[in-house]
């Protein structure tokens, strides 16, 4: 199995608290507030997930991931297609296979995650997962299963 947990929420509240630049024109805002997806986000320094679709822009991909996270075990596949269409950009994440707790508790999973946002602007506008607003440990998890994949985000801060 994977690593256990690789990116943890405290790597993107580092990123928020130093979003905010001097001299820009608008105030940085964090893409979770209270654990939620937050519609009023903008360049919030946590929205490092963009960094995987601007490396695969246009694509599709699967991937068979094996993952420990938040001491569960995970097996499954992870499918992603991202499409930027008249200025827009619309990614979906497919999960489907397997979560273990233990020899005898086991769960099949099939979850879906959706995102959207506008050019290469700083927000995103849409957060799904299975149908709701996405909350910060669904994102974190998705962010440690594109990991997987070998992709790294560069999650450095600057100051």
């Amino acid at each position: 199995m994977g690593v256990d947990k690789v990116i943890n929420a405290d790597q993107l509240e580092l990123r928020r608290k130093h979003q905010q630049k001097e001299h820009f024109g608008s105030e940085a805002k964090a893409m979770f507030i209270d654990g939620q997806f937050n519609l009023d986000n903008w360049n919030g320094g946590d929205g490092v997930i963009r960094q995987y679709f601007h490396e695969n822009s246009n694509k599709s991909s699967g991937h068979e991931i094996d993952l420990k996270y938040n001491g569960i075990e995970y097996n499954v596949d992870f499918i992603v297609t991202h499409t930027y269409y008249n200025d827009s950009n619309y990614a979906t994440i497919i999960i489907k296979g397997w979560q273990y707790y233990n020899d005898n508790e086991y769960y099949y999973l099939e979850d879906i995650a959706y995102f959207s946002w506008y050019k290469n602007r700083g927000k995103t506008d849409i957060a799904i997962y299975n149908g709701y607003r996405m909350s910060e440990q669904q994102y974190l998890f998705i962010l440690n299963l594109i990991e997987q994949t070998g992709f790294k985000f560069d999650l450095e801060v600057f100051k």
